[in-house]
């Protein structure tokens, strides 16, 4: 199995599926946003989601484990491994992210007109990237710093990192109460839950860095060089 797919394709793929799932979780709960549907049920539906559409396949039809974004993608030739969509790593991440972004955005830290912006900077692939995604999260970033009063970025930076460690927190011990039930997700939410960039450093630690804003552009700026 290999993931041959350019990382522009990748992010049109799962940006879809996640609209899709996000969709589907709202029909089933009415009124309700993303982040305040409880991750039992959140969960659940993204793994009756998977299940049931035709861009995923069973990693495991055995024991009904993981799963395999594919798509309609022809049958590998002779010699040569099937071509995936994206790792599973990559919905994982988009969900949680999405899940974050719907809870800042209620709490009042994230003003919609700056949510564009702080999602691409945020990145908007896990593993599959390109150094031109990488310079356009650190140009999202820079706008951000133009556009936004400093006290609020750096407010919204530090509350996104604890909003995301939390969530981590919470859909682990979730999934880990009773694996069965999710299996097919296996670690697509694990993964990028404890390795993301709002996990990548410490603002509570001695630093020469003296604010979360400039900690956060040198994060972005070192996966460039």
């Amino acid at each position: 199995m290999d993931c041959e797919t350019p990382a522009r394709e990748v992010i049109i793929h799962v940006e879809k599926h996640v609209r899709q799932v996000v969709k589907q979780l709202a029909k089933k709960h009415p009124g309700k946003k993303l982040h305040e549907i409880s991750w039992e049920d959140l969960l659940q539906g993204t793994c009756e989601f998977i299940a049931g559409h035709k861009d995923f396949r069973i990693q495991d039809p055995e024991t009904g484990s993981g799963f395999i974004p594919m798509g309609n993608l022809p049958e590998p030739e002779a010699g040569r491994m099937r071509r995936v969509l994206y790792w599973n790593y990559e919905l994982g991440h988009q969900i949680l992210t999405e899940r974050m972004l719907t809870q800042l955005k209620a709490e009042g830290v994230l003003p919609p007109e700056h949510e564009k912006r702080f999602k691409t900077a945020l990145g908007r692939t896990y593993l599959k990237s390109s150094i031109e995604l990488r310079q356009q999260q650190l140009r999202a970033f820079t706008q951000l710093e133009r556009k936004m009063d400093k006290a609020k970025l750096e407010k919204l930076i530090l509350r996104a990192k604890e909003v995301w460690k939390q969530n981590d927190i919470q859909q682990r011990k979730t999934h880990e109460a009773d694996f069965e039930k999710y299996k097919i997700l296996r670690d697509a939410l694990h993964n990028p839950g404890g390795h993301n960039l709002l996990t990548s450093f410490t603002v509570d630690e001695p630093s020469t860095i003296k604010t979360p804003i400039e900690e956060f552009r040198k994060k972005l700026e070192d996966r460039i060089s």
